[in-house]
């Protein structure tokens, strides 16, 4: 697989917060670089970047990823949803101190909100973002940053004997 990073032109990225504001009302358009690769993955850069030619990288990520372009919505990633979090108006869900120690295990929560993409919110603190569906907040935390839950079950078992 070829992989590859191109910047957006002006109307990808007023498509892109055109989205945004329809998920969750974000009106705010940052004032960067904005990158797209083939796996639909969003990153910003600075605008002090313009000097180089971007394009001409050969590279399959550069800059903070914020969020990503699946095929019902954008899904913004921990650092995209600090970022713009806060200038979010709507499907914004907390979570309390269970529903967190579920998420960061992997395991999906019991939300009865409508489908769609939300913010998730714990403790005033933005932390990604998930698509509910059916009821449920699907957990998209990836493997290698997963915190594994010790359960009276798995008392004896260690890290290893989970790999």
């Amino acid at each position: 697989i070829k992989l590859t990073l191109r910047v957006l032109n002006s109307k990808e990225v007023r498509l892109f917060y055109k989205q945004l504001n329809h998920q969750h009302n974000i009106g705010k358009i940052l004032d960067l670089i904005h990158l797209k690769n083939n796996q639909n993955k969003i990153y910003v850069v600075s605008q002090s970047l313009k000097q180089f030619n971007i394009d001409s990288l050969r590279v399959n990520s550069f800059g903070l990823y914020i969020a990503k372009q699946e095929k019902d919505g954008l899904r913004l990633t921990i650092d995209g949803s600090n970022i713009l979090g806060k200038y979010a108006k709507t499907n914004i869900v907390d979570i309390d101190d269970s529903e967190f120690q579920l998420l960061i295990s992997g395991q999906h929560i019991k939300k009865p909100v409508q489908d769609g993409y939300y913010i998730i919110r714990y403790n005033g603190d933005f932390f990604g973002s998930s698509k509910i569906k059916n009821s449920e907040l699907l957990s998209y935390i990836p493997k290698e940053r997963r915190i594994l839950m010790k359960t009276k079950k798995f008392k004896n078992a260690s890290y290893n004997s989970f790999l």
